[in-house]
C-alpha cells in the first residue's frame, strides 16, 4: 500500500508541474511584452512634447543675430537675458516698416533700430504695454544690406515683432528714382508722376528730352503728407538753372523755360529733401511759333526766320532763347520800315537791323513794353538779305511789322 500511495502522490505531482509549464508560460511573455511597448510610447510622447532646443546665445549680439523673415516674430527676454539682436536685408528703394509690441506681463522693454554699421537709426525706451511702436523707413535705389532691431531691457518680458518691406513706386517705375543724374528716371512729358523721398532716401532724379525751341512748363507739388520738400532744374551739362526751397504741402509751383532753336536736350529735376512725404511732378513742352513758322526763329542769322512784308509777325523770348533772328527779302529800290513792340504786359527788349553782310545799321536799347520802335533801311539800301535780331532785355512776347514805305 506505501508503494501505491507513492506511486499515486508521484503521478499526482508530476501533473501540477505539467499545468504549470503548460499553462504559466504564456502569461510571462505578455507582460514582458506590453512593458516594452508601455516603454517605447512613453518615449514617443516625451520628445513630441519638448521643443527644438535654440543653441545658447544665439541672438544675443549683433554677430550672432537671429534673421528676421517678414511676418510676425514673438520673442521673449528671460530674467537672466540682457539682449536679442535680430537682422534683415533689405533691397535698393524699399521701404520697411517694423512694429514691436511687449507682452501683457512685461514691465518696460527697450528697442533700437541700427543700420547695417551699427548706427543707431532709432531708439524707443521703456516701451510698456499695450503700447506698440512702429518705425518706417525709406531706402534709396543705390543702398541694398542689412538692418539691425536690438531688444533690450529694461525689464523681462515678451514681446512681439512684426516686419514688412514694400518697394518703392516712383514714376509708376515699380521701384525707387535713382539719387544722381546717371540713374536718373526717365519720364514722358505731359505725364503726371508721383514719388516719396524721405530717410535714407534723400534725392529722387528725373530726366527728360526736350525739343528744341519749345517752352517747357514744371509742376511740382509735395503731398498733404509732406514736411517740405525741395525741387531743382538742371540743364545737359547737370548746370543748375533755378531751385525752388521748402515748398509747403499742398503748394503748387510752376515755372517756365524758353528753350532756343539750339538749346534741346535731356533735362533734369532732382527733388531733395526737405523732408519726408509724397509729391508730383508734371513736365510738359509746347512748341514756339515764331512767325508762324512752327517753331523758334534761329539764335542765327543762317537760321532766321523769314518776314513777309505787310504781314504781322508774333514771337517769344526769355531764358535760354535769347536771340530772335528774322530775315526779308529786300529788292533794288525798294524801301522799308520795320516795327518792333513788345508786349504790355511782357518786358523791355532790344533789337539791332543789320544789312546783308550781317553788319549793324542800327539798334535799339530796352524797348519799353507797349511802345513801337522804328528801323530805316538806309536811303542807299542795295538789294538782298536784310536781318532783324530781337535779344534780350527780359522776357517777353512781341510783334514785328515791315512795312513798304
Amino acid at each position: 500500500m506505501k508503494n501505491i500511495t507513492a506511486i499515486i502522490l508521484l503521478i499526482c505531482g508530476m501533473a501540477v508541474l505539467l499545468a504549470v509549464a503548460c499553462g504559466g508560460g504564456e502569461p510571462e511573455e505578455q507582460v514582458e511584452t506590453a512593458v516594452d511597448t508601455s516603454g517605447e510610447i512613453e518615449e514617443q510622447e516625451e520628445s513630441a512634447e519638448t521643443p527644438a532646443e535654440i543653441p545658447e546665445g544665439e541672438g544675443d549680439t549683433a554677430a550672432d543675430a537671429i534673421v528676421l523673415n517678414e511676418g510676425v516674430t514673438e520673442g521673449e527676454l528671460e530674467p537672466e537675458e540682457t539682449d536679442d539682436w535680430y537682422v534683415f536685408s533689405v533691397n535698393g528703394g524699399e521701404i520697411f516698416n517694423v512694429s514691436f509690441t511687449p507682452s501683457n506681463e512685461a514691465e518696460g522693454i527697450n528697442v533700437g533700430i541700427l543700420d547695417g554699421e551699427l548706427d543707431d537709426i532709432r531708439t524707443e525706451w521703456d516701451v510698456k504695454p499695450p503700447v506698440c511702436k512702429e518705425f518706417n523707413y525709406m531706402t534709396p535705389a543705390e543702398f541694398s544690406g542689412d538692418y539691425y532691431i536690438h531688444v533690450f531691457q529694461g525689464s523681462p518680458g515678451g514681446y512681439t515683432l512684426e516686419l514688412s518691406k514694400v518697394m518703392q513706386n516712383d514714376g509708376l517705375s515699380g521701384t525707387d528714382a535713382g539719387g544722381r543724374a546717371p540713374d536718373a528716371l526717365e519720364i514722358t512729358l505731359g505725364e503726371a508722376v508721383g514719388g516719396i523721398i524721405g530717410d535714407q532716401d534723400e534725392s529722387d532724379w528725373y530726366s527728360f528730352e526736350v525739343p528744341s525751341g519749345s517752352i517747357l512748363e514744371i509742376s511740382f507739388t509735395p503731398g498733404y503728407d509732406s514736411e517740405g520738400a525741395n525741387v531743382e532744374f538742371l540743364d545737359t551739362e547737370i548746370d543748375n538753372i533755378w531751385t525752388e526751397w521748402d515748398i509747403h504741402a499742398g503748394v503748387t509751383i510752376t515755372r517756365s523755360m524758353q528753350m532756343s532753336s539750339s538749346s534741346g536736350g535731356i533735362y533734369y529735376i532732382s527733388v531733395f529733401k526737405g523732408a519726408n512725404g509724397t509729391y508730383s511732378l508734371t513736365v510738359t513742352a509746347v512748341s514756339q511759333d515764331d512767325a508762324g513758322s512752327g517753331t523758334d526763329a534761329g539764335d542765327r542769322a543762317v537760321d532766321a526766320a523769314a518776314l513777309e512784308t505787310g504781314q504781322p509777325a508774333c514771337g517769344i523770348i526769355g531764358d535760354y532763347d535769347e536771340k530772335d533772328w528774322y530775315s526779308i527779302e529786300v529788292a533794288e529800290g525798294q524801301n522799308l520800315i520795320f516795327l518792333v513792340t513788345p508786349d504790355a504786359e511782357g518786358e523791355s527788349l532790344n533789337a539791332e537791323l543789320c544789312d546783308p553782310d550781317q553788319n549793324v545799321i542800327k539798334t535799339e536799347w530796352d524797348i519799353a513794353p507797349g511802345i513801337s520802335c522804328e528801323f530805316n533801311l538806309p536811303d542807299d539800301a542795295v538789294a538782298g538779305t536784310y536781318y532783324l535780331n530781337i535779344f534780350k532785355g527780359g522776357n517777353g512776347s512781341y510783334t514785328l511789322l515791315a512795312e513798304e514805305i
